[in-house]
């Protein structure tokens, strides 16, 4: 009996768990749940990656369809915006008699005619000058109003011209006289004037002296060719003209105010002016006491239609 208790004890005590020792099935049960918080932290992960790359593609359909809407309508206001600069141009072409007028250097020194139709600009040249201008629009109404009368002409520079100049110690003549002189007495405002002189056909009357002026000292004729002078406007002006604009001598330009005066005969006529030009303003020479700073010159044009 005594045996049978003792046995029964000792199995009693070896089923208790020792000090420290974790039951077996606790343990087991802390290894499962630890697998399963990875897991569902992983789907989560996943889950979320999956939706931030959704949302970063319809991003990018958005921004591509945004940049292709923009550039449809830049084309299309570029394209209103040329053809309504072409339809203003027409207007003004046919609006001002300076431009509208046959011969004007836009016009390539001849003839134009312009025509509008609906839907369709169209400017043609027909003049001397080489070349011609076509333009196209797709407005859809274009109204063109027909050269006004008295439109400036474009005068040729016949024989007999004479351009002289007087001051102290030099005086004498130049000629190659070429250019534009477009210019109607009704419309002083549609003229201008394009002039160039030749500087190798001064002549003072003495060889000597004309070596002396058209070397490096002075005029330099080699390096500076030609004299210009450019309108910028005409106005009427008492009893005659006053054209302003550049003159350009020696390489040096300047503005200067010319009055002349326009004689008409028929077909023809002739172009007078007087101006008074200063050597040193063109810095022309030194200081001399043989030579004088201040020429008169003298202007006479015989022109012709």
């Amino acid at each position: 009996m005594e045996r049978r208790k003792m046995g029964t004890y000792r199995k009693s005590v070896s089923r208790r768990p020792q000090a420290g020792q974790i039951p077996a099935g606790a343990a087991t049960g802390s290894k499962q749940e630890e697998p399963d918080a990875a897991a569902n932290a992983g789907r989560n992960g996943r889950r979320k990656s999956g939706e931030e790359t959704q949302k970063q593609v319809v991003q990018v359909f958005c921004y591509i369809r945004l940049s292709v809407v923009q550039s449809l309508n830049t084309y299309k206001t570029m394209k209103r915006s040329i053809v309504t600069l072409a339809g203003l141009l027409l207007a003004l072409s046919s609006l001002h008699p300076a431009i509208s007028s046959p011969g004007h250097p836009l016009l390539n020194e001849g003839g134009a005619s312009t025509t509008g139709t609906a839907g369709n600009i169209v400017i043609a040249g027909t003049g001397n000058g080489a070349g011609s201008s076509n333009t196209t629009g797709t407005s859809n109404t274009t109204t063109v109003a027909k050269p006004l009368p008295g439109a400036a002409t474009t005068w040729k520079i016949a024989e007999g011209y004479s351009i002289k100049f007087d001051g102290k110690g030099a005086s004498g003549t130049l000629s190659g006289l070429k250019g534009a002189i477009v210019f109607d007495e009704k419309d002083p405002g549609g003229s201008h004037f394009n002039v160039t002189v030749s500087t190798a056909t001064i002549n003072t009357g003495n060889n000597l002296k004309n070596k002396h002026v058209k070397s490096e000292k002075y005029l330099d004729v080699e390096k500076f060719p030609l004299i210009k002078f450019s309108s910028s406007s005409i106005k009427a002006s008492g009893n005659g003209y006053t054209a302003n604009g550049t003159l350009e001598i020696h390489g040096v330009k300047k503005q200067i105010s010319m009055p002349f005066q326009f004689k008409s005969n028929g077909n023809g006529g002739t172009f007078t002016a007087n101006i008074e030009i200063s050597r040193k303003d063109y810095k022309i020479g030194s200081s001399s006491w043989l030579l004088g700073d201040d020429f008169k010159v003298e202007i006479s044009v015989p022109v012709t239609k």
